[in-house]
């Protein structure tokens, strides 16, 4: 089981390290990344990365050719 880590957002010990999907971009620029390493809180609920993976994130974003493999899934819009 992962420790407790303080939130810097609200102070709690209730953070953890997770990992989990993120979707960059949009449209036809989307990207999905696995696998994201992430501090999540359970009291405040936010999520944040830090400063070195954020910059992995700035990187793929601004050039997701480089690192991407093209995956082929099913999309389902859910109408409001």
């Amino acid at each position: 089981m992962n420790a407790e880590i303080t939130c810097s957002i609200c102070g709690q010990t209730t953070a953890r390290e997770v990992r989990r999907t993120k979707i960059l971009g949009k449209g036809e620029h989307q990207v999905i990344v696995e696998n994201v390493p992430m501090i999540s809180c359970r009291n405040c609920g936010h999520d944040y990365f830090s400063i070195q993976v954020a910059k992995m994130l700035d990187q793929i974003r601004s050039t997701p050719q480089k690192q991407a493999m093209q995956k082929s899934f099913a999309v389902v819009e859910l109408a409001a």
